[in-house]
């Protein structure tokens, strides 16, 4: 049915992890890693179920039984596979395994199964495992932390991507998430935008997960310039059967992707850079305007701050 629309099925997967209630935690516990007393290494630390334990990637029966599933992954029809929940949090598990190897070494087992099994023409992202450690087996590697529709998450994610900005199209292509244009005014009825969380206020960079009011227009425009500007991997979450015409076309603006990324010609001059330099990155209407020499200036000084201080007068009165 997708491959009907034309499109190609993927998966986004976290093989590392087996929740311990599964078939495969119950009657082969063998496969899973134990600590120096003989005890499976169960943990909830940024776990997105319960309790799991975590795949023995050190054993080559492991190994197999991995390429085995991603190999009848591969047969059935899907051609990209996102590999995620590979956090530090978990890695940092090994260190109580006796056969412990290092975290490359886990790391390099994982995708390396999963490449022999899917042959060169499925798309591998890696999310969240060292990024050398995956080279040669992943084309794409996360950049930064999860997107959600609010400003604080805008101006983090950007910082981390941008810190990443020499890797793009250089070792992989880089992900900076999800492009995400939901907004009250951009969706239909009353779709929710988010799940149920309980608001609070903004508390500055280190403080930021779903915190203050949900981001505007005007803020999710600044997000989809980033990522185009970005040029590594495009992908959306809104629910598009959800969008007003309005809404998709804020996300078509994207497509087609540049071929290769703008320069920040402030890098590492600002936490945030402002200027950015490209041809074609900015699609006015149905025409591309092309720019020579100093092209396409997006998010100047002044608009940025002007954001910014929209942003602390939105908070102190979402606080209020």
């Amino acid at each position: 049915i997708i491959k009907g629309y034309g499109f190609e099925p993927g998966l986004w997967i976290a093989p590392m992890q087996v929740e311990y209630l599964t078939e495969l935690a119950r009657f082969n516990p063998q496969v899973l890693l134990k600590d120096k007393d003989g005890n499976h290494i169960l943990t909830t630390t940024g776990s997105p179920v319960d309790v799991v334990g975590l795949l023995n990637l050190f054993d080559n029966d492991v190994i197999d039984m991995v390429h085995g599933w991603f190999k009848d992954f591969y047969d059935a029809g899907f051609r990209m596979f996102k590999v995620d929940y590979l956090y530090r949090d978990f890695l940092a598990c090994l260190s109580q395994c006796p056969d412990n190897q290092g975290v490359g070494k886990y790391v390099q087992n994982l995708f390396g199964a999963i490449r022999t099994a899917i042959g060169p023409d499925a798309r591998v992202i890696n999310c969240g495992a060292p990024k050398e450690s995956a080279a040669g087996y992943a084309e794409i590697a996360r950049t930064g932390y999860d997107i959600h529709n609010f400003w604080g998450h805008i101006r983090k994610c950007t910082q981390q991507i941008i810190g990443h900005y020499w890797q793009n199209h250089l070792l992989w292509i880089n992900d900076p998430d999800f492009a995400i244009a939901r907004t009250p005014s951009n969706t239909i009825g009353n779709t929710p935008l988010n799940r149920p969380y309980i608001p609070r206020p903004y508390g500055g960079d280190n403080d930021f997960w779903m915190a203050g009011p949900e981001a505007n227009d005007t803020e999710l425009r600044t997000w989809l310039s980033i990522v185009r500007l970005y040029a590594g991997s495009i992908c959306f979450s809104d629910s598009i059967a959800a969008m007003t015409p309005k809404g998709i076309e804020m996300l078509s603006k994207l497509l087609p992707p540049l071929d290769s990324p703008a320069k920040p010609l402030d890098y590492f001059r600002e936490k945030l850079p402002r200027y950015w330099r490209g041809d074609n990155v900015l699609q006015l209407g149905r025409r591309k305007r092309k720019y020579a020499s100093f092209s396409s200036v997006i998010l100047a000084r002044q608009i940025a701050r002007l954001l910014d201080r929209l942003h602390r007068v939105k908070t102190a009165r979402h606080s209020a």
